[in-house]
């Protein structure tokens, strides 16, 4: 469900007149939870993915479990 939720948000964006103009990418870090998670250690994992989504180019979402 969550990459069906990106690829729709990358749509659009991709789409916007305004944004479009732009050149405006979107990328994004995903973590599932995990029942002894901390709020801390989900935001460490979504952070991680947020940079690896960077690191591979724009407009890239990447989900970590």
């Amino acid at each position: 469900q969550a990459k069906h939720i990106t690829a729709r948000l990358r749509e659009a964006i991709k789409s916007d007149k305004v944004l479009k103009k732009s050149n405006i990418t979107v990328s994004g870090g995903l973590a599932c939870y995990r029942n002894k998670d901390t709020k801390k250690s989900l935001k460490e994992r979504a952070d991680k993915a947020l940079y690896k989504a960077k690191q591979t180019g724009r407009d890239r979402f990447v989900a970590l479990e």
